[in-house]
């Protein structure tokens, strides 16, 4: 079973040089064995991985270029686009997805799949800065109501990258060799770490609106305090240290994310063999779309 650690819980005697085990992954255009793989997926090896993984990542995307009808085809979707920025009032035409042959679209979910994780990730870690100013002055939307609002597109963003990340790893266990990477186990690492802001999620969409102790106390000053001149205001100085701590809430979690980011582009340069030469069509090409049995 593949382990994660943060590197202030590994022991000192516990070497393992992050550059050198990621490097070889792209030594003579082989990927690492799967026995030569690290127990312990650490924070320096996670950075590492992800540095590694990203020009391997940009080369395959650059090279479906060279995929026959894929240049015309994208080139025909940015001229649609720029047409549509340009004379907006005029109807969209229909324009079909490209259709890849099976083995390059099983390759391209993962590709895809990967940036779309590293974009959750940054989203989330984005939603700080929600909170930094309330700029709804005049507007009859409260502070409360701002802050609660920040803090429900939190929880969601770390329950989209959740979704992002299992979908990825399921791709490449049941797409890439060799097998044995025990999804289910890291999912309740995952949940584990990420608990508060799961359960929280839940229950925003499922039951109700979130709410807590501050904000509550934050929305009731204010309310109390419009309708009575004698009530004190919370003041400015009070709402500020709550939005600093979710700020740093945020942060604490989005380094999580980043962790597990760096965890799938390990995983990547272990298992995605096709990530190593560029993406190239069978004698099928641009047939209908689809999956095998494996997904």
């Amino acid at each position: 079973m593949l382990n994660l650690e943060p590197a202030s819980n590994r022991a000192s005697t516990d070497h393992v040089d992050p550059h050198d085990v990621v490097s070889s992954a792209l030594v003579n255009g082989a990927a690492l064995n799967w026995d030569s793989m690290p127990v312990r997926i650490d924070a320096a090896l996670a950075a590492a991985a992800k540095e590694a993984v990203w020009p391997r990542v940009s080369g395959w995307l650059m090279g479906l270029l060279d995929y026959p009808g894929f240049r015309e085809w994208k080139n025909e979707a940015m001229r649609r686009q720029m047409h549509f920025t340009m004379l907006p009032q005029r109807p969209v035409e229909t324009f079909e997805d490209f259709r890849f042959d099976t083995q390059t679209l099983r390759e391209h979910d993962i590709v895809a799949g990967y940036v779309r994780l590293s974009r959750a990730a940054t989203d989330c870690r984005a939603t700080q800065h929600y909170f930094r100013r309330y700029p709804f002055r005049g507007l009859p939307i409260g502070r409360d109501e701002h802050l609660r609002t920040c803090a429900e597109l939190y929880y969601s963003r770390v329950y989209q990258f959740r979704e992002r990340l299992f979908r990825l790893l399921i791709w490449i266990e049941r797409r890439t060799q060799p097998k044995g990477l025990d999804v289910k186990a890291l999912k309740e690492v995952f949940d584990a770490q990420l608990r508060v802001e799961l359960d929280a999620r839940h229950r925003i969409h499922h039951e109700e609106a979130y709410t807590d102790f501050e904000l509550d106390a934050l929305g009731q000053t204010d309310l109390l305090s419009s309708v009575n001149d004698g009530w004190p205001r919370m003041s400015d100085a009070g709402y500020h240290r709550i939005a600093r701590e979710w700020r740093q809430r945020v942060v604490a979690s989005a380094d999580k994310l980043d962790f597990w980011v760096g965890a799938a582009a390990v995983l990547m340069l272990v298992r995605c063999r096709f990530l190593l030469l560029p993406p190239e069509p069978d004698d099928a090409a641009n047939v209908p779309s689809g999956l095998d049995s494996e997904g």
